[in-house]
């Protein structure tokens, strides 16, 4: 008996080192496919890409800071917290 398999596409692994990470679109969590959210991936991991997910911006290498280094963030997207606030539980 003959298994007919046609190859459609090969996908190689994505591998991130300890220094390394990546942002996964369109991720897919217990099988179903989040349209339009986005996860962050730390190495060190070794992983396939699912079916409709992609990278981001690659593989992207951690960024060390010196002594005499900063850091300044700005959001580019609204974030509304959603974990409790931990003056108020201290409270109770």
């Amino acid at each position: 008996m003959l298994v007919y398999e046609e190859v459609v596409k090969t996908v190689d692994i994505v591998t991130l080192s300890n220094r390394q990470y990546c942002v996964i679109s369109n991720p897919v969590e217990s099988g179903v496919v989040q349209l339009g959210q986005k996860k962050l991936v730390k190495g060190e991991k070794s992983f396939f890409l699912l079916p409709g997910e992609s990278l981001l911006s690659g593989i992207q290498n951690v960024h060390v800071l010196g002594e005499e280094d900063a850091l300044v963030l700005r959001a580019i997207e609204e974030f509304e917290d959603t974990l409790p606030d931990k003056k108020a539980s201290k409270q109770n």
